[in-house]
């Protein structure tokens, strides 16, 4: 997994917005298969973006569980991760996952 700055991060969030909106949906529609697929697809997106940006921070991976685990069963708390995450600012240069996203010239 590559390294995701902050503005990548906060851009592909974006992206889980229709899944949890058509889980909700599906929901109030009593269709609970297609609930429970739209939530697995939209964690397995929050999952690999909270892994890029916690290599963007220089932390592994593996860390992204006790930070998923919080979201999901203390909200608050989850709430003040996912802003960590969205503020806090990568580290400067190459770290031990890659290059820094920000100095990467295509």
């Amino acid at each position: 997994m590559e390294r995701l700055n902050r503005q990548s991060y906060f851009l592909w969030r974006l992206t889980t917005i229709p899944f949890y909106l058509v889980a909700n949906w599906a929901e109030s529609g009593e269709a609970l298969g297609a609930m429970f697929g739209f939530l697995c697809v939209a964690i397995a997106i929050e999952t690999v973006l909270v892994i890029g940006r916690l290599h963007d921070l220089n932390y592994s991976g593996w860390i992204s569980i006790p930070f998923l685990l919080v979201a999901l069963f203390v909200p608050p708390l989850g709430m003040i991760a996912g802003l960590y995450l969205l503020f806090k600012k990568g580290t400067e240069g190459k770290n031990k996952y890659g290059e820094d996203p920000l100095t990467i010239t295509q």
